[in-house]
């Protein structure tokens, strides 16, 4: 049984293929403070690239698949696609999200905005229990399908 899966395709000065990914996972973008979630990219705005600095984004285009998706958890919440540097982290699906304001958590009355950085220290146990239980199969390095 597939699901589709909602996607941004971001088209970037000087590359043939789009990046693709989806709405709710963040990008590192150069002048901001913090990676943002992919559904505030503009276009103008410039990637960290781990070759070349920075490649600005020139299209943005939305896309559906329906072969799932992919979202590793690293050590440091990072992972380096098609020479950029991304977060492995995305919003969680139960975020109001609002046309025009950034999406946020709410819990107990408090509204929370997730960050890249608040996500990697919530997940800091788990990061730990790796450490200490690396062969631990919920540890175990998958590079996905195939």
């Amino acid at each position: 049984d597939s699901h589709i899966a909602k996607f941004l395709q971001i088209y970037l000065e000087n590359t043939d293929d789009p990046l693709e990914m989806t709405p709710s996972h963040f990008a590192f973008v150069a002048g901001k403070n913090g990676p943002i979630p992919a559904s505030e990219l503009q276009v103008g705005d410039r990637l960290y690239n781990v070759v070349d600095g920075e490649k600005k984004v020139i299209k943005i285009e939305s896309a559906t698949h329906d072969d799932g998706l992919f979202s590793p958890l690293t050590l440091d919440g990072t992972i380096v696609v098609n020479d950029l540097l991304m977060s492995t982290y995305a919003l969680p699906l139960c975020m109001k999200n609002v046309e025009g304001e950034t999406p946020y958590l709410e819990f107990a009355g408090f509204q929370f905005t997730l960050t890249h950085s608040l996500i990697h220290r919530a997940i800091a146990p788990f990061r730990v229990f790796c450490e200490i239980y690396p062969s631990s199969t919920s540890c175990k390095e998958d590079n996905g399908p195939g």
